[in-house]
C-alpha cells in the first residue's frame, strides 16, 4: 500500500505552519526516522492575500483562489489530505470557495475543516464544558464561524467585548508588537493583552477557551488556573494524522 502524504498549506501564518509540522512529529507514534509520516508543506505567503482584510472589507481578492493553487501543488506532490492552519481561512465565504475550487479542478484531496475538527476534539475530550470562550482576530469574529459550528454542537461560544477583541487582533497584527511582526518569543505587550482577555472569559464562566487564531497558539502555551486552553493547531494536527494513519496517532490525555 502506498504511504499517504499529509499536505499543509503553509504561510498563513508562517510560524503557525511550522508549529503544525512540529505537532505532526510529536503526535506520531514512531521510534525512528523511517516510522514517521510523510508530510509536504508549501509556504507561499506572498501569493495569499490576508484573510482578515478580506473578511472586514479591506481586501477585494478572496484568498481562497490562491489557497486552491497551493492545494493543487500539494495534490501534484501526492497529498491525500490537506490542512490549512489559519482559522480565518475557514470562514464560510473563504472556505466554501476553497472546496468549490478543489472540486472544480478534481484535485482528489480531502481538505479538513479546522473548526469542525476542533468541535470533534472538544466533543471527545471536553464535552462537559458547554460554555466555550473564543480568542480570535476580527476576521474570525465577524465571520461567526465558531458560533455557527459550535452552536450546531450544542455549545455556547462566549466572545469578549469589541474593544477587547480589537486588543487580541492587535496582539496578532500590530506592526510593532504583534505576533506576525515579532514572531517568537511573543512580545510582552501581546502576552498581556491575551492574558487579560483569557481572564475576562474565565470570569464569564468559560473553563474552555479556544485559540481561534493559529498565531495565538504560539502565545498561550502556559497553563492558566481554572482554564483549559484548546489549541486549534493541535486539534487540526491530530485530525490530519488520524486521516492518513490512525494507528500512528498518539494517545491524548486531557488535563
Amino acid at each position: 500500500m502506498t504511504e499517504k502524504i499529509i499536505g499543509v498549506v503553509g504561510g498563513v501564518g508562517p510560524l503557525a505552519s511550522i508549529q503544525l509540522i512540529k505537532y505532526i512529529f510529536t503526535q506520531t507514534e514512531a521510534t525512528s526516522d523511517q516510522e514517521h509520516l510523510r508530510v509536504a508543506m508549501l509556504s507561499f505567503s506572498d501569493l495569499i492575500p490576508d484573510r482578515t482584510d478580506y473578511i472586514i472589507g479591506k481586501g477585494r481578492e478572496n484568498p481562497a483562489y490562491q489557497i486552491v493553487e497551493v492545494i493543487k501543488r500539494l495534490a501534484n506532490i501526492g497529498a491525500s489530505v490537506v490542512g490549512i492552519p489559519c482559522n480565518t481561512a475557514h470562514a464560510p465565504q473563504i472556505f466554501n470557495k476553497i472546496i468549490e475550487g478543489v472540486e472544480e479542478r478534481d484535485l482528489r484531496v480531502k481538505v479538513l475543516n479546522m473548526v469542525e475538527e476542533e468541535l470533534k476534539f472538544v466533543d471527545m475530550y471536553y464535552s462537559k464544558e458547554r460554555c466555550i470562550g473564543l480568542l480570535a482576530t476580527m476576521g474570525t469574529y465577524k465571520s461567526v464561524v465558531y458560533q455557527s459550528v459550535f452552536g450546531s454542537g450544542g455549545y455556547e461560544i462566549i466572545v469578549p467585548p469589541e474593544w477587547m477583541q480589537k486588543e487580541i487582533h492587535n496582539a496578532v497584527y500590530n506592526s510593532n508588537y504583534g505576533i506576525k511582526a515579532t514572531g517568537t518569543p511573543v512580545s510582552d505587550i501581546a502576552k498581556q493583552k491575551i492574558l487579560r482577555t483569557i481572564e475576562y472569559l474565565r470570569d464569564k464562566g468559560c473553563r474552555c477557551i479556544i485559540s481561534g487564531c493559529t498565531e495565538l497558539s504560539l502565545a498561550i502555551r502556559d497553563k492558566f488556573e481554572g482554564v483549559i486552553l484548546i489549541d486549534s493547531v493541535f486539534a487540526l494536527t491530530r485530525a490530519l494524522i488520524r486521516e492518513v494513519n490512525p494507528d500512528k496517532l498518539k494517545t491524548f490525555k486531557p488535563s
